[in-house]
Parts: C-alpha cells; sequence; structure tokens
C-alpha cells in the first residue's frame, strides 16, 4: 500500500489538475487508514485520514463525500483513542460539511443521511468525557433528526433509531 500511495501521490504532483489522480489518491489514503485502523495502529490511521481529507481539498467541490468520510474516519479514530478535543475539532468539520452538502444544489436522499450521521457522529463525541456538551448535543441530534425527514431508506431508518436513543439518553 505504501507504495501505491507513493505512486498516486507522483500522479497528482505532476497533474495538479488531474481530478481522477486525485480521487484514486484519495481513495488509497482512506483505504491506508482502514487498514491501519484495523491493525490497531491508530496514530498511522489518523494520519491517513488526514492526508486523505487534505487531499480531498484539491478536488472540483472540495473534496464533497470523500472528504466527509475522511473527516468522520479520523474523529471515530481521535475519540477511539481518547483524544476527545481533537475528535471534537474533526468532527465538527465534518457536521459544517456534511450540512453544505446535503444543503448544496446537488443534494440528494443519500447527502441528507451522511448529513444525519456526520450529526451523530458529533453528538456522540460531545457527549463524551471529559466535559461533555450535553445541550449542545441535544441541539445536534435534533437537527440530524431534521436531515432525515422524508428520507426512507434501511441506513436511514438505522441512523434515526441511534438519533431517537442518543436523544433518550441526553434527556431529550
Amino acid at each position: 500500500l505504501t507504495e501505491a500511495i507513493a505512486l498516486r501521490k507522483a500522479l497528482v504532483a505532476s497533474r495538479p489538475d488531474g481530478d481522477e489522480a486525485r480521487v484514486e489518491y484519495v481513495r488509497a489514503l482512506n483505504a491506508f487508514g482502514a487498514f491501519h485502523s484495523e491493525k490497531d495502529r491508530d496514530a498511522e490511521a489518523v494520519a491517513r485520514y488526514a492526508e486523505a481529507a487534505e487531499a480531498a481539498k484539491g478536488l472540483p467541490d472540495g473534496g464533497g463525500r470523500m472528504r466527509l468520510i475522511a473527516l468522520g474516519n479520523q474523529a471515530h479514530v481521535l475519540g477511539r483513542l481518547d483524544k476527545i478535543a481533537e475528535s471534537r475539532a474533526v468532527a465538527a468539520q465534518a457536521w459544517a460539511l456534511a450540512q453544505r452538502l446535503a444543503d448544496g444544489p446537488k443534494a440528494t436522499p443519500r447527502a441528507r443521511t451522511d448529513a444525519a450521521r456526520a450529526g451523530l457522529r458529533y453528538a456522540r463525541v460531545l457527549r463524551a468525557r471529559p466535559k461533555p456538551k450535553r445541550a449542545e448535543a441535544k441541539a445536534v441530534v435534533r437537527a440530524a433528526q431534521a436531515r432525515l425527514e422524508g428520507v426512507d431508506s434501511a441506513r436511514a431508518r438505522q441512523i434515526g433509531a441511534a438519533l431517537v436513543s442518543l436523544a433518550r439518553e441526553l434527556g431529550g
């Protein structure tokens, strides 16, 4: 994987306007992050996801969903490492990006579901210790639930159920 990423990085550097090469580079970085995460090499996973999110910014739409996935994965691993402040910061970026994508001209039910999932992740890390931010978490849960209105898919129902459960836990 290391060689594949190096080759893709070189290709992107040689063709800065080559969106297809950049997409493959971002995918490879995300895959490498997942590989490290599964092997409990969390520091490496966080670094690869951060690289993927940064590289995705160079795509025409600012990375869109690819960047959202990288940020979500990065926030998840940071939370697993109990780096709550860092996890919150990255999850907040993902939540803001997801909301823009869900409100944009290309908004789809999938984008709304992605936004709800990003909100769920952000609310979960907001309620985490130390210093839980329960009121803020409740507000994010409500906004994420609103994103799912009118979306009917198995994934949306699953995220909706998790949001309801979290709302109950938060007392709202």
